[in-house]
């Protein structure tokens, strides 16, 4: 791990809704969708809690949730406001904290970034395991369930405690710091919220950011076979 890349991975949180939240002062603990067409393509935690999904017709969705607020979210320029703003601050920071960082941008509410190598000794640590952060295969007999979008198929992996003596977690801590950072530069400089994954190349960051929200999450890549396999 010292010697390859890191790779940075945001995934911002209920994108759509939070936009919409910036935007008409709505309260977040009100039950409300994204609506475009005849589909939901995305909802808030509240209305997740009653079981409305993305993906979803509009009349699933009120079935489940007779309450529920669909705004239109047609039209895309806001969003796409929102997005470019939340991009050039991650651009920005990360090019701040390491020069040689590549960026790049996915769809509009993802983006990726190689930072680059760390050291353990490189940066001053500010985070620890429980403030936030997850370690894949950091303890052992823990399950995490991955749910498929449209089908709700799901797939319980188990992850296997990982030797950690050779000092990967401490240098994984210290990408964990650089990814703390850029999250909260996002949050106060935006006003959003993201969850970050961190691994050694981007297939393995993208997974990372969608086995917790909202949060950081790290994948060592000695221990990722069982993650892939499932």
């Amino acid at each position: 791990l010292r010697r390859c890349s890191i790779i940075l991975h945001v995934d911002v949180d209920c994108f759509y809704c939070q936009c919409e939240l910036l935007d008409r002062k709505m309260n977040p603990d009100r039950p409300f969708a994204i609506g475009q067409k005849h589909i939901i393509v995305t909802c808030n935690y509240a209305a997740r809690r009653y079981g409305v999904s993305k993906l979803s017709s509009r009349d699933e969705a009120y079935r489940k949730c007779p309450s529920l607020l669909i705004v239109e979210g047609s039209d895309l320029e806001r969003y796409r406001v929102h997005a470019r703003k939340i991009y050039e601050c991650f651009r920005r920071t990360c090019q701040e904290l390491r020069p040689n960082s590549a960026v790049c941008k996915g769809s509009m509410d993802e983006m990726m970034a190689d930072i680059k190598s760390v050291d353990d000794n490189d940066d001053e640590q500010c985070v620890v395991l429980g403030d936030g952060v997850y370690v894949y295969g950091a303890n052992g007999n823990e399950q995490v369930v991955l749910t498929e979008d449209q089908t709700g198929a799901e797939s319980t992996i188990v992850s296997k405690k990982q030797d950690m003596s050779d000092g990967s977690l401490s240098r994984l801590l210290a990408a964990a710091n650089v990814a703390w950072k850029v999250r909260k530069a996002i949050s106060e400089n935006t006003g959003f919220t993201a969850t970050m994954g961190v691994s050694c190349n981007p297939l393995l960051a993208k997974l990372a950011s969608g086995l917790r929200k909202p949060g950081l999450v790290n994948v060592l890549p000695d221990n990722c076979q069982d993650l892939i396999a499932s």
